[in-house]
């Protein structure tokens, strides 16, 4: 119903908002100035090319196998990377100059 969409809206753009400022402070706080280019460069390439792949694959999943699959992938794949990002990824200490 359209009031739960608005709420998933509302949650998935700040959920976004939070990302897009966390994720690049913390590269840049971890990458050495020198490198930051090719990193964030990178990076960015990656992170267009696994997007167009999951579209893809998204797609294919919801129109073939089952129409709440990919979100329900979605929510464990979000789930893992919560647990794996407590554990494996620290501030540093020392910012990188």
């Amino acid at each position: 119903d359209l009031p739960r969409l608005y709420i998933a809206y509302f949650l998935f753009a700040l959920g976004n908002s939070l990302v897009f400022v966390a994720y690049p402070s913390l590269q840049a706080d971890v990458v050495p100035r020198k490198h930051r280019g090719k990193v964030f460069g990178f990076s960015s390439f990656a992170t267009g090319i696994l997007s167009s792949i999951s579209v893809v694959i998204g797609g294919f999943i919801y129109e073939y196998v089952s129409v709440q699959l990919p979100f329900t992938l979605l929510l464990a794949s979000m789930v893992l990377t919560i647990i794996l990002t407590l554990f494996l990824i620290h501030e540093p200490k020392k910012r990188e100059e």
